[in-house]
């Protein structure tokens, strides 16, 4: 060997040349993406080249970014290499976690946010991993909150203030009451999605018109009766009231605090009953209890039964009634009636005439032909002929 080393020095010292060695082409890590330089046909040993990476914005160096020869061994030393760019941890955001891509993140890799069980997230819950290996701008979780209570007409509401979180209440009340009511819940609380439950309402409440009693009135009539609202009650023509209270009530239910059964009554009575050929006194509208009536027959005829007198009782009857009541049963006629231009005769003058007695008038000048001139005495002890045109002169 060492002859052959010896033969090739003769060799080359014969031939006046210098053997120039060669390091060959820095090496490539197989990615067109990176550049070195200088850039030269031969690379002696000794010299150094610089990487880089051709598109910065998508990748990144990894590794030295010089190289050299060695000038001994005209070998390269080892090359960095070109990486796709990767972005760093997704930020942490207070009161927040997220799920989505796991380290390394690349570029269009995505991770989301979500906020506490108190929280919500404002702007987008989802960022992703740019090209140039940044995060796109990430959310904020802020205090769930719900707006104003919702205002109602004739209301205000109490409780809580604002800020207003979930599981936060109000309590409404009107402002005019009565007239106006609570209508729904009184109170409403803020819900997790940041709304209210449903408010109520204030309405007007009014009763109808207070139930009437028989034989009595209420005061004072108005159009319209609100809550608290009273009625007093009394009888007519002096009739005595009876019940537990004679003050009816409007209350917030819109009903009456006496109706049916408990409302007062007026114990009296209405028109008693007649009785055929007779009257009664004395004559009203109607009766309080232990007031009477008299019964008298007309045409002076005589009144028969057990009473004349029938008594209004205490539960708005008549002591009287049907076959108890007197009777009016005539048996004689009154004096028949006066005829104009004429005459009874006298033989047929008296106090008394029987019933079915008929009489004749003389008249004081020719009558009209066929003008009858007599008079009877009805079953009802009345003349047939109340007002008789019996004599009549001719024309």
């Amino acid at each position: 060997m060492p002859e052959i080393i010896s033969i090739m020095k003769k060799t080359i010292k014969k031939f006046n040349f210098v053997l120039v060695v060669d390091c060959g082409n820095p090496p490539s890590f197989g990615d067109p993406v990176y550049t070195f330089n200088p850039s030269m046909g031969t690379y002696a040993p000794g010299i150094t080249v610089t990487y880089g990476c051709a598109d910065t914005a998508t990748h990144e160096l990894i590794g030295s970014p010089d190289v050299t020869c060695d000038a001994a061994t005209a070998c390269w030393g080892d090359a960095p290499i070109c990486q796709l760019g990767v972005c760093g941890d997704p930020p942490n955001i207070d009161d927040a976690t997220f799920t989505g891509a796991t380290p390394p993140y690349a570029p269009m890799d995505m991770v989301t946010y979500s906020c506490s069980g108190t929280h919500t997230l404002k702007e987008s819950a989802t960022i992703t991993c740019q090209a140039d290996r940044s995060w796109t701008a990430s959310p904020v979780c802020v205090l769930k909150e719900c707006g104003d209570p919702p205002t109602i007409t004739e209301g205000s509401f109490s409780g809580s203030t604002s800020p207003y979180t979930p599981g936060e209440m109000v309590t409404y009340s009107c402002s005019n009451m009565p007239p106006h009511t609570l209508m729904g819940t009184a109170t409403i609380r803020c819900q997790d999605d940041e709304t209210w439950t449903a408010a109520p309402i204030c309405i007007v409440t009014v009763c109808c018109p207070p139930p009437s009693i028989p034989l009595g009135t209420f005061s004072p009539i108005q159009d319209t009766y609100s809550p608290t609202n009273t009625v007093t009650y009394k009888c007519c023509n002096g009739i005595t009231i009876t019940g537990a209270s004679t003050t009816n009530t409007c209350g917030s239910d819109e009903k009456w605090s006496l109706t049916g059964a408990s409302l007062p009554s007026c114990v009296g009575c209405s028109q008693p009953p007649s009785v055929n050929l007779g009257t009664f006194s004395p004559f009203k509208d109607s009766y309080s209890p232990t007031d009477t009536v008299t019964y008298d027959c007309c045409n002076g005829i005589t009144i028969t039964g057990a009473s004349t007198i029938n008594t209004c009782e205490n539960d708005g009857t008549w002591s009287l009634t049907g076959a108890s009541l007197p009777l009016c049963t005539p048996t004689v006629c009154p004096p028949p009636p006066v005829v104009a231009e004429g005459l009874l005769e006298e033989s047929q003058k008296k106090q008394m005439y029987a019933i079915n007695e008929f009489v004749t008038y003389e008249c004081n000048f020719d009558t009209e032909p066929m003008m009858t001139r007599t008079n009877i005495c009805g079953a009802e002890g009345l003349w047939t002929n109340i007002f008789p045109d019996i004599c009549k002169d001719v024309p």
